[in-house]
């Protein structure tokens, strides 16, 4: 009993001691430039409200290019109601437009983000939630 006791133990110990061991890769971030980004839809009556906003990093992120979509359902598919684009020379943005929209019909907003460090850059996407009519 002593024996089994012992073995379990050091079972236990050295699960334990793997379970703290450092990655064998690091673990890069998902993005280079981005901090953070959203996409947000409000529909207030018929109007919808599409807002885009993209966090960088403050002396690293030069310039984000968003173009914004507004799209509908279409059976299983989605496709373009509306689309803006907008160019910032800044580490941050917030985009925002409206637009008329019909009842019966279900809506999100895709933002695309290219995201620009001097010439380098990297492309973000992000979708907000959806929103029936």
């Amino acid at each position: 009993m002593k024996r089994m006791l012992l073995v379990v133990m050091s079972l236990v110990m050295i699960l334990g001691l793997c379970s703290f061991a450092p990655p064998d890769d690091p673990v890069s971030p998902d993005y280079l430039y981005t901090s953070r980004c959203s996409s947000l839809l409000s529909i207030s009556g018929l109007n919808a409200t599409c807002t885009s906003n993209l966090i960088g990093y403050y002396g690293e992120t030069t310039k984000i290019i968003v173009t914004q979509t507004l799209q509908v359902k279409d059976g299983n598919q989605w496709r373009t109601s509306s689309s803006w684009s907008h160019t910032y020379y800044d580490y941050s943005c917030q985009f925002t437009n409206s637009k008329t929209v019909y009842s019966g019909n279900t809506y999100r907003v895709k933002s695309e983000f290219k995201v620009y460090a001097g010439t380098n850059y990297e492309t973000v996407y992000s979708y907000s939630t959806t929103k029936t009519t």
